[in-house]
């Protein structure tokens, strides 16, 4: 038996199969926004971008539909869904409630060292948001990492588990890179200020600051969500179906 085939009896590891490859692959490029909403999926591109298959590929697709990330269109196929507004109002409506929760409790069970990772992903934000021209992803990916561990500092598994089920659509709602600067930089004290209510051990000072926070991404996106949604949503469809481009992949 060979060295590799010994390993991976050692730890019981399996190989990832061919779907799970690429579920995870358009997973990534999707949250990451590489993919952005409304952009076609084709299976046989993304097959021989990750040396598999179509079948796979085929499978991670309907995957990632039941998650919410992707649809299928007729004529077109596969693209990455485009959340209504309605949708969003109700997944920001919905953290509105969690997330003030966790932060009413991270205020009470919060370690010195959560504080300080809170503090220090504040900074990171507030340095790329101090340039001329911030780099807006980097920002959104910071500022999922600072939900994330406010979260865990909260220390109420259930509460933790319901705001990650969400996760996922909230960052394709992707607010922080659509924020105008005034709204970005009020974004940035909310973060300031949360850390501020951890570190006092107040509840309530806890609970309104991401209360107000989330309110405040709630009015910024009825500003873009409408326009987005009409740009990149029927138009591009008619044009592709008038260049001819509803293949196979439709079935």
């Amino acid at each position: 038996m060979s060295k590799a085939k010994n390993q991976n009896s050692n730890n019981g590891a399996m190989p990832p199969s061919a779907e799970e490859r690429a579920y995870q692959y358009l997973r990534r490029e999707i949250l990451d926004g590489s993919y952005k909403p409304g952009d076609r999926l084709r299976e046989e591109a993304v097959a021989l971008q990750i040396g598999v298959s179509r079948t796979p590929v085929r499978g991670a697709l309907h995957r990632l539909a039941t998650e919410g990330l992707v649809e299928f269109r007729r004529y077109v196929g596969a693209v990455v869904r485009i959340l209504p507004m309605e949708e969003i109002e109700q997944v920001l409506q919905f953290r509105a409630v969690v997330e003030s929760l966790a932060a009413e409790l991270a205020a009470q069970r919060a370690s010195a060292e959560d504080i300080e990772r809170l503090a220090a992903l504040c900074a990171s934000m507030d340095k790329i948001a101090a340039r001329d021209i911030p780099d807006l992803m980097e920002i959104a990916r910071l500022n999922k990492e600072f939900h994330l561990a406010m979260l865990a500092a909260a220390g109420n598994v259930f509460v933790k588990r319901v705001a990650e089920n969400l996760g996922d659509l909230n960052f394709m709602i992707r607010s922080d890179s659509r924020f105008s600067r005034a709204s970005l930089m009020r974004s940035m004290g909310h973060h300031r200020e949360l850390v501020q209510a951890l570190r006092a051990h107040n509840p309530q000072w806890a609970r309104s600051v991401m209360t107000a926070h989330i309110e405040a991404t709630r009015s910024a996106s009825r500003d873009w969500a409408a326009d987005f949604e009409r740009l990149v949503s029927q138009p591009e469809i008619d044009d592709a179906i008038a260049r001819g481009l509803a293949t196979d992949e439709v079935d």
